[in-house]
């Protein structure tokens, strides 16, 4: 009876720990002492490791290896080592790391494909980062080797372009060095002064004439305006006749409408009048309406009360 009352408090109380485990987060500390003297910079190896393996630490090590602690989902592994294996269609799912499983010859018993996930013995995940890291590293100096070779022939293109340069400006030197010396090239040159005056004198003389063309032109120019002028007064002052026009026109304008808000004013009262007039004349017809009503009811009551009488004379009488 005790046992099983102890059993029971001890399951309860391992209920209570897991309840309280998942309902926190916990973080468990192993300290693993170096030495026993306490001293800093010593390390007991076979203290440290006794520690280890008394924490159960190189037992979960030893496990964690033989199992597959590593997992990944189908579509973040191919996405990740997809480049490790570009000469081939992987496809998607299951299939695409079948297919980069064998293009990478990775081993059998270390990798294990689930329904959506791999798992992946230790050392097979630095492996192929370690061949990722190479296969970027090779793309990278390609690609760094293509950029200076293209870079270096830009350069010799430039240089090439720049000695045909030299070559032309040099074969231009030697060529005027000679040609200084003759001379017929000194009389070209004195000559060749000369040449100017005489274009110049001609170029004057074609300015001169120009300029009396334009002045010509300016003087019909300032007859022409004399008269725009003239015409521009005259329009002037008819705009501002017209402009006086106007004013006097709006003056009548607002006279008028102001006559016709009286007048209109006046037909309203007037109007409003005859409306209580009519007013007044429909209730006194009604009176009257009434009051004929009433008196041709009392003569028919006169009627009717002689009509009696006589008949009560004429019973009087008989």
């Amino acid at each position: 009876m005790s046992s099983n009352t102890v059993s029971y408090l001890y399951k309860e109380q391992l209920l209570n720990l897991l309840e309280t485990l998942n309902s926190t987060v916990a973080h468990f500390i192993r300290c693993i002492a170096p030495n026993k003297t306490r001293l800093p910079g010593v390390v007991d190896s076979h203290l440290v490791l006794h520690q280890l393996r008394c924490n159960g630490v190189l037992e979960g090590i030893r496990i964690c290896r033989q199992g597959y602690p590593n997992r990944m989902t189908f579509d973040e592994f191919i996405i990740r080592y997809r480049i490790l294996a570009t000469n081939i269609d992987l496809g998607y799912g299951e299939i695409a790391v079948k297919r980069f499983c064998d293009a990478t010859n990775l081993d059998s018993t270390s990798i294990q494909i689930g329904k959506t996930k791999v798992y992946c013995k230790i050392g097979v995940i630095s492996d192929l980062e370690n061949r990722r890291k190479k296969h970027l590293s090779e793309l990278m100096c390609g690609i760094q080797a293509s950029i200076r070779w293209y870079l270096e022939q830009q350069r010799y293109e430039q240089l090439l372009k720049n000695r045909e340069t030299i070559l032309i400006i040099q074969n231009n030197i030697r060529c005027f060095t000679q040609i200084s010396t003759w001379n017929w090239y000194r009389l070209l040159l004195i000559v060749k002064e000369l040449i100017p005056l005489n274009k110049d004198k001609v170029r004057l003389e074609e300015l001169l004439k120009i300029n009396d063309e334009l002045t010509k032109e300016l003087n019909n120019l300032h007859g022409n305006y004399d008269e725009v002028r003239k015409l521009l007064d005259k329009a002037n002052c008819k705009i501002k006749n017209l402009e006086d026009e106007r004013e006097s026109h709006i003056l009548q304008n607002a006279e008028i409408k102001e006559e016709l808000t009286q007048h209109e004013e006046l037909m309203e009262m007037m109007e409003k009048r005859f409306d209580e007039q009519h007013a007044k004349v429909m209730k006194i017809h009604s009176c009257l309406q009434e009051n004929e009503k009433k008196i041709e009811f009392i003569e028919n009551e006169k009627k009717n009360l002689e009509n009696e009488l006589c008949k009560v004379r004429m019973k009087n009488y008989w």
